[in-house]
């Protein structure tokens, strides 16, 4: 049934860009789970399992693929994915500078450790040339972080939406947390298993918390910037890659005291061997 309901988008659109064409050159064949329409001279495939593709990263289900093909060539080929690459990483801020309520307490904000979890979905990709070689990627991806700094810190906003710094008395290890929702947008070339991608992505705050670690109570923690953007770079071969992302939007709202940008790098891993960044 999904599978008939894109084709039908697919095919009313295509009615409606092209103009009348003779009953003759209309042509419809059906061959184990592939659907191909010929209509003057231009041969559409709807693929619902094809094989051994390099196009896309997988999961145990194969991605919906669509080609559109003009006299025996592929002129393009589209390809969607449910879940794509997991991305492992660990942030660093750059371009820190403290003033305001918070100079005096030392570089607080540095983490002791920040580790980053991503993960792509619903990742729509379109080969923009015959070689299917170079691609445009759209899709969406949730990422996850959690920070651990060298001395205990929440965050308060004030009435005027200006942060600023509290220290627990009690010296534990504290814990802060933040997911966001993203919709990155990017190009990636692949070459004979090499792939390099390049992304920009808008994201948007889901949720953040901190709590000290072994408790299970959790805190709202302010001052996150609710949107943040981000660019991005890839390159792997095969099933693994490595990153590096820069935040554009500094991770704090404005008036924090410090506009401290993330800087994360670390690694991209696919459960098949024919990635897609």
């Amino acid at each position: 049934m999904k599978k008939t309901s894109i084709l039908f988008v697919f095919l009313l659109g295509l009615f409606i860009c092209l103009p009348a064409q003779n009953p003759d050159e209309l042509q419809i064949s059906s061959q184990d789970e592939t659907f191909s329409l010929n209509i003057a001279g231009f041969k559409i495939n709807f693929d619902g399992n094809n094989g051994k593709s390099t196009d896309s990263c997988r999961s145990k289900k194969e991605p919906v693929t669509l080609s559109i093909h003009e006299n025996g060539i592929v002129k393009s080929r589209i390809s969607f994915d449910l879940i794509g690459p997991i991305y492992h990483g660990w942030n660093n801020l750059v371009q820190s500078e403290y003033v305001g309520n918070w100079q005096g307490h030392g570089d607080f904000l540095e983490p002791q450790r920040a580790f980053s979890f991503g993960m792509s979905f619903c990742t729509l990709s379109v080969s923009l040339n015959r070689q299917r070689s170079l691609r445009m990627n759209f899709g969406a991806r949730w990422d996850w972080t959690r920070f651990y700094y060298n001395q205990p810190v929440v965050f308060h906003v004030d009435n005027n939406n200006h942060l600023f710094p509290v220290f627990p008395a009690e010296q534990r290890k504290l814990r802060m947390f933040s997911s966001y929702m993203g919709f990155p947008l990017g190009i990636s070339y692949h070459y004979h298993g090499v792939r390099v991608a390049a992304n920009i992505s808008a994201e948007w705050l889901v949720g953040s918390h901190w709590r000290y670690k072994g408790d299970k109570d959790k805190l709202k923690a302010e001052g996150f910037n609710k949107f943040r953007s981000a660019v991005e770079l890839i390159i792997g071969y095969r099933s693994l890659g490595a990153f590096v992302s820069y935040g554009i939007t500094p991770m704090l709202i404005k008036g924090a005291g410090n506009q401290a940008h993330t800087l994360t790098a670390g690694f991209v891993i696919c459960l098949d061997s024919d990635l897609s960044f």
